[in-house]
């Protein structure tokens, strides 16, 4: 659906683009853009994601009958397009047409994310759990941080259902807007590797990317293990130049790719470990855990209901967060501690089973299988 800006907000052509590669173009102000050659664009921008060069210039052929006197194209169909288009229409190519519409989805809002402060968070596993532990410990901290993830969005009300992890460019933005509206100080954006993919977070720019672990997964979607690898560390792209990193290092395909990031890393890891912020599991029993937070010379005990290595590595992330952003330590643990569960992640399920606890070691003992 074609977008229209927001009353009171100005997009220029020159600031949509920003970042791409684009041959020479006006500086004009933009008041509507959108991806559908079927819609109405009067005076408007279209954003052609066709790579067939038929295909694209079909489409942009249309959109110009509906109004758009801009188009977007695919640099990979330059040659075989840009002597057949309409007059009325100037054409632009880029590397990557979806991260032009996201980021005219963020500029017909006025950039939301730069009136907050922004964490993005990525990983095969963890997420969600990482995402609701860093909202308790900042919520402590007396910051107000609204969450976009897998269980929904959060702006300071009630939890509402999304779709998918991360929304499309349009929705997105809308909901960065609402944030800055409902009064937010930051949000914290769960970045799925198909959404990094597609470029929806382009526009954006992350105070902090925290980073759960790197493993294997919508292999349908990405054809292979190296591009999934690849499509989870373009959010590194976002971080802003003086933004920091968090990693967990003992995730070995975390830390074999930490050198292609280009900024301040902060690492963490479960003792043994030389990482920035490490964990000390204590006790483990059925109903909780105690483990010791260190950073530099300061530690501190936390004692949590929930259980597991897992959610200490969730636990050390959001401590490294607030080490970088001058919270205490103290301030961690409480905001730790106030979490009873992750839910439909982490959540203690009681059904009579016969649970066997020694040491750190904790199993479910396994029923005898009856033919």
């Amino acid at each position: 659906m074609a977008i229209t800006i927001k009353e009171g907000t100005r997009a220029r052509l020159s600031t949509i683009l920003e970042g791409e590669t684009a041959s020479s173009y006006r500086d004009a102000e933009i008041r509507v853009c959108g991806t559908d050659a079927t819609e109405s664009l009067p005076q408007g921008l279209y954003i052609c994601m066709e790579k067939d060069p038929e295909a694209a210039k079909f489409s942009v052929e249309r959109a110009a009958s509906n109004g758009a006197i801009w188009a977007i194209l695919n640099a990979a169909v330059e040659n075989e397009t840009q002597d057949a288009l309409p007059a009325t229409v100037e054409a632009i190519y880029v590397d990557d047409p979806r991260s032009v519409y996201a980021r005219a989805c963020q500029a017909f809002r006025g950039f939301p994310g730069k009136k907050l402060r922004l964490i993005g968070v990525t990983g095969t596993a963890g997420k969600t759990t990482l995402s609701l532990t860093l909202g308790g410990v900042l919520a402590e901290a007396g910051m107000k941080f609204g969450l976009i993830g897998s269980l929904g969005v959060y702006n300071g009300g009630g939890l509402r259902p999304l779709a998918e992890t991360t929304p499309d460019p349009e929705r997105l933005a809308a909901l960065l807007d609402e944030m800055v509206d409902a009064g937010c100080v930051g949000a914290i954006v769960e970045a799925s590797s198909v959404a990094l993919a597609e470029k929806r977070l382009a526009g954006l720019e992350f105070d902090a990317v925290c980073l759960t672990n790197i493993r294997r997964d919508h292999l349908d979607y990405h054809g292979s293990v190296d591009a999934y690898r690849r499509a989870k560390m373009q959010i590194f792209q976002y971080l802003k130049p003086d933004g920091v990193a968090i990693c967990n290092v003992d995730d070995r395909v975390t830390e074999a790719a930490m050198h292609l990031i280009q900024q301040p890393v902060l690492t963490v890891g479960v003792r043994p470990t030389n990482s920035s912020v490490a964990g000390t599991p204590v006790e483990r029993t059925r109903g909780e855990q105690t483990f010791y937070i260190s950073a530099g010379s300061d530690a501190v005990p936390i004692t949590t209901k929930i259980i597991g290595k897992e959610y200490i590595y969730s636990c050390l992330e959001a401590a490294a967060l607030s080490v970088a952003w001058k919270i205490d330590l103290m301030t961690v643990a409480r905001g730790i501690e106030r979490i009873e569960c992750i839910p439909a992640r982490m959540e203690s399920i009681e059904v009579g089973q016969r649970v066997i606890a020694a040491g750190m070691k904790l199993s479910i003992a396994r029923p005898r299988r009856t033919r």
